[in-house]
Order: C-alpha cells, then structure tokens, then sequence
C-alpha cells in the first residue's frame, strides 16, 4: 500500500517548530487540563516560578495562586473552555521562593484534532522581566529608559500595577503618566505610585 506521506510530514514538522517556539520563549507557556491539571510547563514558566516541569506536571495549578488571588481559580479558564481566548489580565502568581511574582496572563483554548476544546493554555508574562531583559539585551541603563503609562493602565489593578512599578523602578527605569486629569484619579491617588 502507497500513501501520500507528505502531509503527514509536514504536519510533523509543523509541529515539532512549534514545540522549539514554545520551549524557548521567555514567557511561561503552561497548558492545564479542563479539570487544571498541568499537562505542560516550558523553560519560560521554570524560570519565573522556580519549578522544574518534573516537579509541576500532573499537580493541580492552584498551588501557584496567592490565597488573595484564588478566587481567580477557573475565571478565566471557562471562557477558555467555551472555546473563547482571553485579553491579557494583570495579576500575580506564586513563585517558588515564596515571593508574589506580578504577571500579565492571557489564556487560549487547546482544541483536537474534531475542535473540541480538551485543554487551556496559559501564556504568562513577567513584565519587569521583560524590561530588565531589553536594559541587558541593548546595553542601557535603567536610567536611559522612560516608560510611559496611561491614567487608565493605573486604575485596572492597583496592586499589580504598584507591584510591577515598584520593580520596574527598582532598574532605574524613568515612570511618567500620559493622559493624568483625563478620567477620574487625583493628585492624592497619583501620589500611591512610584514615579
């Protein structure tokens, strides 16, 4: 029996680059069950967590949420199992150490090969990370960057936000607001950020 290979092959190929794609992003790609089992941890969520994927696969993956933040347990996985991805939602997670990390997470539905949705990833980003890595990639300082932000990134999450401005301005990094006075903050409420 002869039988045309080559879709079969370039479907192989297609993802097995995906696969390199995944395993060297610097965000924490993790894929998790219907029922929040992880299935995948890649190098980018071993290095924001702390955990090895050995350590982490099959553990349900509410050991990494905050108590304060375990309410957020399946928020967003169900939109996810309905088949509908996310926008990106500041929050934070549990690190091995103990500390609070802040993130930004988005999820998407992980589909067979008939459509149905038989896994959630979870794309989460470190945002100080992201800027400490482009001061090291370019070769400035922290003092030769300016970061602006909008009056309105302030108010979504006022402890996330705090967090990741703290630690963006522990690099160095210059903080400047755009928009201020356009919504509904003050001077007083201005005051509670770094910058």
């Amino acid at each position: 029996v002869i039988s045309d290979v080559t879709e079969r092959k370039r479907s192989e190929v297609e993802r097995a680059r995906l696969a390199t794609i995944v395993e060297s992003t610097q965000d924490a790609i993790v894929s998790i069950t219907p029922q929040r089992i992880i299935e995948t941890w890649n190098t980018g969520a071993e290095r924001l967590f702390g955990y090895c994927a050995k350590d982490v696969v099959g553990r349900d993956i509410a050991f990494i949420f905050p108590k304060h933040r375990l309410h957020e347990l399946g928020e967003r996985q169900s939109a996810a199992i309905e088949g509908r991805g996310t926008v990106p939602r500041n929050t934070e997670r549990l690190a091995r150490d103990g500390r609070c990390v802040p993130v930004s997470i988005s999820t998407s539905p992980l589909s067979d090969a008939f459509g149905n949705v038989n896994g959630i990833a979870l794309i989460y980003r470190d945002i100080a990370e992201l800027v400490a890595q482009t001061l090291k990639d370019t070769g400035l300082s922290g003092d030769g960057l300016e970061m602006e932000i909008t009056e309105s990134l302030l108010a979504q999450d006022m402890e996330y936000t705090l967090d990741t401005l703290r630690a963006v301005k522990r690099l160095g990094v210059h903080i400047a607001v755009d928009d201020f006075g356009t919504g509904y903050s003050s001077l007083s409420y201005l005051k509670r950020f770094p910058i």
